[in-house]
């Protein structure tokens, strides 16, 4: 057989040579690889539920439109599959509930998903999570607020997730003017692309979660390298070239790689049929969401092994492997260092073309830019060991658990940064992350003009003449503090003409908190001109396009038209064929438009109720501002008691100085959950790195203490080789963060922004949690100190 002919036949017999490896060495080589394996494992189980998320949140959201009520045409008559739905919203300490009062008009009403049929007059089906919490102790004063008896679940079909809170009660008393009329359930709308800030922000949120997952695939993969290395000087001993040996460790990692690649894919299968039961950030998902894109899954799948034969391969590099030992280069080749910044000079290479570009309306190549971001973070890893190595040779003299730190962390620097890698591109990406949405916020951020000081809680009752009424009982709510009642109209030139503007009805005392107003009495009218450079607050349940309310019209009011002695038409609330013409007296005052001012839609016509009498105005729909007494317990939970009660469709909404775009929240939602996972898994492989470590050196750690050296001085030496690397590398995941956020900040045409509170935050949080793991390691030393450590094969 030739040569050439044999070469692939030998390179098969190396790798599978180096398999048998992974499964060789007796105790001590099973426990090795079984550590590497689990290791690679939590990895690929990570890796395959970070690329699970965008699935995540599309399900959710797909079921969560297609149970949307589609309401019929204004007009359009009852059929025998219309439905009349109120929605009964409501918050129980800090938990949305989603509810709707349902009632048929036909023999074949439509049925919500999730529900295999409508749910009788004064019954209720709930979804398990509020069954559960109507049944604990906790759930007492909700039910007071849902009294009906519970007949029945919502399917997961009308869930957005399992721990959703939702309710569907079935009615015989709605009206048509009280209720939406609705023929069908589902939005049926295409959801619009995300946009180049909200892209450019999901692609650094998905790769600074991914990269601190890769970095700790490849830590795995060098579990038990020592014994791994010990094993190549033999194998030289015996005969085995350079080539040989790196197909052997090839063959090795490759086995050890696949086999923690199986059992993660099994970890993700079997674990995900227990997340039912978890929610974090008020997200929750069914098992059937969490699964990845098939490209994106397969990708993971190769690339878990690719990068654990890599990370060993790699780290030959500064081996010399001999027949008789193998020696470790105590510094690289001066020549060959400036390796170690190509890495991130390869991301700049990526990310800085897109500047040329660089505009808040431009697209971006989504694979340059994710790509640019993972080689920078990387980098982050790739410079650290040279930095460590560099100011350990520098550092001068000092007490003796120093310099025995020093000198192993000089002899064994590759081991003591893989236990800081992780946090290190864990903390430069979430920097990059805070930065880049720190410069974004105000773009996705809408000030409501609310006074939030003046109250914290606004509330409607559905249209009825008794509304007034009803709403005048709950100013005695346990838990109410004050109290500003008011109605309000729409105003038009004429019957014809489309609203341009509101009347606001209430008393003298309701004015002065409402608009500020301080001159008035009975029967006052006040005209106020909405300020030129002012933008609109959004009103309670209206739609906002791209997180941007819309702009004021054009004001009639300077024109004249809602000045004194105007004629205008008022449109009821909740009685659209309702109007009634009315005369603005002639004594109106015009006041100046006041910034900050309680009431959301800003200028229009002010009046007392005295002013409209004999208007045939009357108010059906009753409004009301509310401040609750945070002394009184659970005072604003009986104030959405009490407001059900009066009236089920109601709603009490708490009001905000600043409202967030949907898309903008979600994503940072899924950062939180996504951060919240990583760092558990960044913890778990800290404590694991550190245990390894310590155990490649028990044998020097044994000598010490055989020679005398107190417990306590090998402690101190163990700490000091932990503290050098860590700050070394939070000082570069400072530096490189903020650069790399601000980076990416300029490519969305916005200066750069530090929230520095922020990074000192996240910088002294992943400094704590590598000491908290370093002295959670103290108590195995001092088994690994023992004498019989001093074995030797």
């Amino acid at each position: 057989m030739s040569r050439e002919a044999a070469r692939p036949r030998q390179w098969l017999h190396d790798v599978g040579m180096g398999a048998r490896f992974a499964v060789s060495g007796g105790r001590s080589g099973l426990l090795r690889t079984a550590l590497t394996m689990l290791g690679i494992a939590l990895g690929t189980g990570l890796l395959l539920l970070a690329t699970s998320v965008p699935n995540m949140l599309d399900a959710r959201n797909t079921r969560g439109s297609e149970r949307m009520d589609q309401i019929v045409a204004e007009g359009t008559p009852a059929g025998p599959q219309t439905l009349l739905v109120v929605k009964a919203d409501t918050k129980f300490r800090g938990q949305e509930i989603r509810g709707r009062l349902l009632q048929a008009e036909g023999d074949r009403p439509v049925v919500p998903p999730g529900l295999g049929e409508l749910p009788g007059a004064g019954t209720m089906l709930v979804s398990p999570a509020l069954d559960d919490l109507l049944r604990s102790s906790s759930g007492t004063l909700l039910r007071e607020r849902l009294p009906y008896p519970i007949a029945g679940h919502i399917g997961d079909a009308g869930l957005t997730g399992p721990a959703e809170l939702a309710y569907y009660v079935g009615s015989a008393s709605l009206t048509p003017e009280q209720a939406d009329r609705v023929d069908g359930f589902g939005s049926g709308e295409t959801p619009e692309p995300l946009g180049p800030l909200l892209t450019l922000l999901a692609v650094t949120v998905f790769v600074a979660l991914l990269s601190p997952v890769i970095v700790f695939v490849a830590v795995a993969s060098r579990f038990g390298s020592s014994t791994r290395d010990r094993r190549m000087a033999v194998l030289r001993l015996v005969g085995a070239d350079r080539r040989m040996m790196r197909r052997l460790v090839a063959g090795e990692a490759l086995a050890t790689a696949v086999g923690g690649t199986v059992v993660g894919l099994a970890f993700f299968l079997v674990g995900r049929q227990f997340v039912r039961g978890i929610e974090l950030w008020d997200v929750s998902v069914f098992p059937g969401d969490i699964k990845p894109p098939i490209g994106l899954g397969a990708l993971v799948l190769v690339a878990v092994p690719a990068v654990s034969v890599a990370a060993g391969l790699l780290a030959l590099r500064g081996l010399t492997v001999e027949p008789l030992g193998v020696a470790r280069r105590a510094a690289p080749a001066p020549r060959h260092a400036w390796l170690r910044l190509l890495p991130a000079g390869l991301g700049l290479a990526l990310l800085l073309p897109l500047l040329r570009d660089a505009r808040a309306d431009t697209a971006m190549n989504v694979y340059q830019l994710s790509g640019g971001i993972l080689l920078v973070l990387i980098g982050v890893t790739a410079i650290l060991p040279w930095a460590v190595r560099t100011l350990t040779a520098r550092l001068g003299a000092g007490p003796t658990p120093w310099l025995l730190g020093m000198r192993r962390l000089h002899a064994e620097t590759a081991a003591s940064v893989r236990v800081v890698n992780g946090i290190a591109v864990a903390v430069a990406g979430a920097i990059a992350v805070q930065t880049l949405l720190t410069g974004l916020e105000s773009t996705f951020t809408t000030p409501t003009g609310q006074r939030v000081d003046l109250a914290d809680s606004y509330v409607s009752l559905s249209t009825g003449d008794d509304s007034a009424a009803r709403l005048r009982e709950l100013a005695t709510t346990p838990g109410v503090a004050s109290f500003v009642p008011y109605a309000e109209s729409a105003a038009s030139k004429s019957a014809d003409a489309a609203p341009t503007e509101t009347v606001v009805v209430a008393d003298c005392p309701a004015l002065r908190e409402i608009a500020d107003i301080t001159d008035c009495t009975a029967g006052d009218v006040f005209t106020m001109p909405p300020a030129p450079d002012s933008r609109r607050a959004p009103v309670l349940g209206e739609p906002r396009v791209d997180g941007v309310d819309p702009e004021w019209g054009p004001s009639f009011t300077e024109a004249g038209a809602l000045g004194p002695g105007s004629r205008v038409t008022l449109d009821l609330p909740g009685a659209p064929d309702r109007k009634i013409e009315w005369t603005v007296p002639t004594t109106a005052k015009r006041i100046e438009s006041v910034r900050g001012q309680m009431l959301a839609s800003g200028g229009g016509l002010y009046a007392t109720p005295e002013a409209l009498a004999g208007s045939g105005y009357r108010i059906l729909e009753a409004r009301a501002y509310v401040k609750v007494d945070l002394t009184v317990p659970d005072g604003l939970e009986h104030l959405r008691t009490a407001v059900m009660r009066a009236d089920p469709g109601a709603y009490v909404s708490t009001l905000e100085a600043s409202t967030e775009a949907r898309k903008y929240t979600n994503i940072k939602r899924g950062l939180f959950v996504g951060a919240t996972v990583t760092l558990m898994l960044i913890a778990a492989s800290m404590l694991v790195s550190t245990l390894e470590q310590l155990r490649e050196q028990r044998r020097p750690l044994a000598v010490l203490a055989a020679l005398g050296t107190p417990h306590r001085t090998l402690a101190l030496s163990v700490l000091a080789q932990t503290i050098v690397p860590l700050a070394v590398g939070l000082v570069l995941a400072v530096a490189g963060g903020i650069g790399l956020g601000s980076l990416l900040l300029s490519l969305a045409a916005r200066p750069p922004q530090v929230d520095w509170a922020y990074v000192g935050s996240v910088a002294g949080l992943g400094g704590t949690a590598v000491l908290a793991v370093a002295l959670v390691g103290l108590p195995p030393l001092w088994r690994l100190v023992r004498p019989d450590n001093l074995r030797t094969e």
